[in-house]
């Protein structure tokens, strides 16, 4: 199973772009699991964007969900504020996170712009940190999104599990099934099809 994992991320994932340099990087969003906790690949994403805010001396930026439960966005802000400060050792991350909830990965680039804007940033260049499988996708996304600027593209390892909230983040495959839809869709039908979208999930309980 590992060696064809490696094998399709291998055809299908995007390497990593060398980051020098960027006035913003972004972090995407995985949700929160059924227990209202940062997934794996959540904190995979926020641990190498906190590296390269340091390295490049720029924000890092997000937008959180807001379908899992009233109030859910607030709280994911608030795990993510609380994991990229945990390093005493570290300096100071300065964040912009969004106002507004978000239902989708095509919502969530149009509200961290919406933010990044209001934060007076109008970026040249920006690293885009996720799992490998969005990559595809994500790059199409965020250069319909942030045309002109150059997006970088950072990958990581995430794990899925039946403790996510977001059905089809409930195993690797069926998140792999799901960015191969949204790469499809995104090709054939636009960003505007898939910015409709909204995924299926599990109620949260009370941690």
């Amino acid at each position: 199973m590992d060696l064809l994992n490696r094998a399709i991320r291998h055809l299908y994932g995007i390497g990593n772009d060398p980051i020098l340099e960027c006035d913003a990087v972004i972090a995407l969003g995985y949700g929160l699991t059924i227990h209202r906790a940062l997934p794996d690949a959540e904190r995979k994403v926020l641990d190498e964007a906190r590296k390269i805010a340091v390295s490049c001396e720029c924000p890092v930026a997000w937008a959180s969900s807001s379908y899992f439960y009233d109030g859910c966005e607030d709280d994911e802000d608030r795990l993510k504020e609380q994991y990229l400060t945990d390093d005493k050792m570290i300096p100071d991350i300065h964040s912009i996170k969004s106002s507004a909830g978000i239902t989708n990965s095509v919502t969530e680039a149009r509200e961290i712009k919406r933010a990044l804007s209001g934060a007076g940033i109008e970026p040249r260049t920006i690293a885009v940190v996720l799992d490998w499988p969005h990559a595809r996708s994500a790059r199409i996304i965020y250069e319909k999104t942030f045309p002109g600027v150059r997006i970088m593209l950072h990958s990581v390892e995430g794990k899925w599990g039946k403790s996510h909230s977001a059905k089809l983040q409930r195993s690797g495959w069926k998140w792999l099934i799901a960015n191969l839809g949204r790469h499809f869709f995104l090709r054939t039908l636009g960003i505007e099809y898939v910015a409709d979208i909204q995924h299926p999930t599990k109620p949260c309980v009370e941690s």
